[in-house]
């Protein structure tokens, strides 16, 4: 056989292992391998097993994705750095600087959560969350208008 024999039938065969079948077939294959078709089939299969293995890892240079549903809004002055989840255990959200605005992408729920949540107490309120963000206000719920007035008698 031909070395690219070799590689086509160490091909065909590492294609149809999973990574554990993969790991058990390199224990198998000796660690220093002597022939033609250990060399191939040693290199071979550590090519898919690395193939496979790599699949889940994000790509390093890949752009961070970006998450549905995140608004980036401005911090008002005095504001926070960073806000912590208050659905998510151990994430924060942190503000970047933008111009001379420091910005914060926090996801809609918990925006939502800090301007109607934050009354009443020390700190900014949601009102200053808002007038840094008018363009936001539109997205809200608006009340419904009250009844009108009952007729006099």
């Amino acid at each position: 056989m031909t070395i690219e024999q070799i590689e086509t039938h160490w091909q065909k065969r590492a294609n149809k292992l999973s990574i554990t079948e993969l790991e058990l077939e390199l224990e198998r294959l000796p660690t220093s391998p002597k022939t033609d078709n250990e060399i191939v089939g040693r290199a071979t299969l550590m090519r898919r097993y690395l193939e496979l293995t790599s699949a889940n890892r994000p790509d390093p240079q890949a752009p961070p994705p970006d998450p549905a549903g995140m608004v980036e809004v401005t911090i008002p002055s005095g504001g926070p750095s960073c806000v912590q989840s208050m659905t998510q255990p151990r994430k924060y959200f942190y503000s970047v600087i933008k111009g001379d605005r420091a910005m914060i992408s926090l996801p809609w729920p918990e925006l939502r959560a800090i301007i109607f949540g934050t009354s009443g107490t020390a700190g900014l309120n949601g009102g200053a969350w808002l007038a840094c963000n008018p363009h936001l206000q539109n997205r809200f719920t608006p009340n419904p208008p009250p009844p009108p007035p009952a007729p006099l008698q």
